[in-house]
């Protein structure tokens, strides 16, 4: 059972996580994405603030009835830690009558709404393999291929980006219970992980300037190629 882990990771972002990307709200690309990938068992989405939960919740549901999800999606309030994060979503996951072990967790922050299929099937097929996997965008024009392991320095030949992805028996899960979940990325880099490359840019958003080059790169690469080309 592989789960994504969707949260906010900028707290003070000029662009509000609920602004409209091409008529549709922001987090609703990574949504989709997710919810549409066939590898991902369920989502937890992960709020600071109950009022922002509280829309999400009415958005969501109206969603799932309209395009007949299936598979879970938990709403999350009230934790900051990674650790408090993960006890909520392993307590959920084990409430289901199928009651799966969850293998693997799969990291995104919704300002990345140019997640695509591809690279959520790449952090989890390393992940898989070797523990933990990010998404990477080349710094250097010396690079083959950034998803090999051991002489690799990403702080020097790329820059580390969402999607991220960590089997569920990682030693990182469970060594510091202070970790910030929006502060995941950032350790999981320091562990050297599996690199996969990104499809393309692979830009968040944070202000309005970064809202209208989203808004151009989508209508440059086909909207349809991001989430569910239905909506």
């Amino acid at each position: 059972m592989n789960t994504a882990v969707l949260y906010d990771a900028c707290e003070r972002a000029e662009a509000g996580s609920g602004e409209l990307l091409a008529g549709q709200l922001l987090y609703s690309y990574s949504l989709k994405r997710f919810c549409f990938h066939s590898d991902i068992d369920s989502i937890a989405f992960v709020w600071r603030q109950e009022e922002e939960a509280r829309q999400a919740a009415q958005y969501i549901e109206q969603w799932e009835k309209e395009y007949e999800i299936r598979k879970p999606v938990w709403i999350l309030t009230g934790t900051e830690t990674l650790t408090e994060a993960l006890g909520q979503i392993r307590q959920k996951a084990g409430g289901r009558e199928e009651r799966k072990e969850i293998e693997l967790f799969v990291f995104h922050d919704i300002r990345y709404p140019f997640v695509s299929e591809g690279m959520i099937y790449q952090v989890q097929q390393k992940a898989s393999a070797f523990g933990l996997a990010v998404t990477a965008e080349s710094l250097g024009e010396n690079i083959a291929d950034i998803s090999g392991r051991g002489s690799l320095e990403p702080e020097k030949l790329c820059c580390v980006k969402y999607p991220a992805a960590v089997r569920s028996d990682n030693r990182l899960l469970g060594e510091d219970e202070r970790i910030r979940l929006w502060e995941i990325l950032e350790k999981i880099a320091e562990r050297r992980p599996c690199l996969c490359r990104t499809e393309g840019r692979n830009p968040a958003v944070y202000t309005k300037e970064d809202l209208e080059f989203a808004e151009a790169l989508l209508k440059a690469r086909g909207r349809e190629s991001y989430g569910d080309s239905r909506a």
